[in-house]
């Protein structure tokens, strides 16, 4: 598993990651729908972001820039601000 990398497609229409025993990604990725269900523009504010964060090409961790879910955090964060 040294050389493994996220499988996608050509067209980045399938891009996930693969993981084992990794309990804290589990309950972060949780969280973050658990948030979603307070209210339903969360979901789609977090959408919006993550596709403007992709179509910028500055979510990947990987070439330096911060990832998805810290993108997801900052909706939250940027949400439990002005709530």
């Amino acid at each position: 598993f040294l050389n493994a990398v996220n499988p996608y497609t050509e067209d980045g229409s399938i891009d996930f990651d693969i993981c084992f025993m990794n309990d804290i990604a589990v309950a972060n990725s949780s969280l973050l729908r658990e948030y979603t269900f307070v209210d339903h523009r969360v979901r789609t504010l977090m959408m919006t972001v993550k596709q403007w964060a992709k179509e910028y090409k500055i979510n990947s961790a990987k070439d330096n820039f911060i990832s998805s879910y810290t993108w997801m955090n900052l909706v939250i964060f940027y949400l439990q601000c002005i709530g």
